[in-house]
């Protein structure tokens, strides 16, 4: 095949560089965007009365928390009572305070940034004042899920969510969204032959393979922007590798198509998971 018959000038290769990395850092930057760690916990037969949640840890500091002494006092009185029941409590158990009050909604609070690594949840009762505490518990992921119960006794029982019954649902529609986005690209750049397209097909599953092994493994929860973050940093190692793989037997064009291609396909599959991610899961 002619490469001549589906060359792009070097404006045009400038533009969709320009334009691909755009997409990929339009986004505002904030310090410290790396992916975090979070615990989300649901409470399933919670009363009607408003209700606020935090979780005492077993140490002092963290990250960026400090073990707080004082009652909050900028919000409303309910806060302040919830905080003071707090601090008074883990004082009472031997645990640490660190001002992270969470106002439950819909069943749910959720803690996303540097929350403790061991830790009680408590729950407080706005109606009368009742403070429920669970038995010590741990992050036992990237991104711990907690069903709590009431108990009769007024304690919490805790159980963790496993995350792979959602996570193989998120792979299999990520996999399949990145063998249809890069087979369309690959068309579009004149990859056509049978050869071309299983040579591709089979690079994409092996790389899809690996990076949702990497994923599964480190079991992030996969619609959280720490799941986002995590692929975004392999991103580069998958290029690479299918760079690599394109550039030799990709050999109906130019090593430079391949290494474009590899570009164009990766970014375009990237971003179309991310539109999925957000509208389908």
């Amino acid at each position: 095949m002619n490469n001549k018959c589906f060359s792009f000038p070097k404006q045009i290769y400038a533009i969709i560089l320009t334009s691909l990395l755009f997409a990929l850092f339009a986004s505002p930057a904030h310090a410290d965007m790396g992916p975090h760690p979070s615990v989300a916990v649901t409470v399933t037969n919670l009363p009607d009365s408003v209700h606020y949640a935090t979780l005492l840890a077993t140490v002092e500091s963290y990250g960026p928390n400090r073990t707080v002494t004082e009652p909050e006092t900028r919000g409303s009185y309910e806060r302040f009572l919830a905080s003071s029941a707090f601090i008074e409590r883990a004082a009472q158990e031997g645990y640490y305070y660190w001002g992270h009050l969470y106002e439950i909604k819909d069943g749910r609070f959720y803690w996303g940034y540097y929350p403790p690594e061991h830790f009680i949840i408590l729950l407080y009762d706005e109606a009368d004042g009742t403070v429920y505490a669970s038995a010590e518990t741990d992050r036992y992921a990237f991104d711990s899920v907690y069903k709590v119960t009431i108990q009769e006794d007024g304690s919490l029982g805790v159980e963790k969510v496993s995350h792979l019954p959602e996570t193989i649902y998120h792979v299999s529609v990520r996999v399949v969204n990145t063998l249809l986005v890069e087979i369309l690209v690959a068309l579009v750049f004149g990859y056509r032959t049978k050869r071309e397209l299983l040579i591709i097909v089979i690079a994409n599953i092996m790389t899809q393979a690996f990076l949702n092994w990497y994923l599964i493994a480190d079991n992030s929860h996969p619609d959280t922007m720490a799941w986002f973050l995590l692929l975004l940093m392999m991103e580069p190692l998958i290029f690479i590798g299918e760079a690599v793989v394109y550039s030799k037997l990709l050999k109906s064009h130019s090593k430079k198509r391949a290494v474009l291609y590899a570009i164009t396909a990766n970014m375009a599959s990237l971003i179309s998971g991310a539109l999925i991610s957000r509208i389908v899961m």
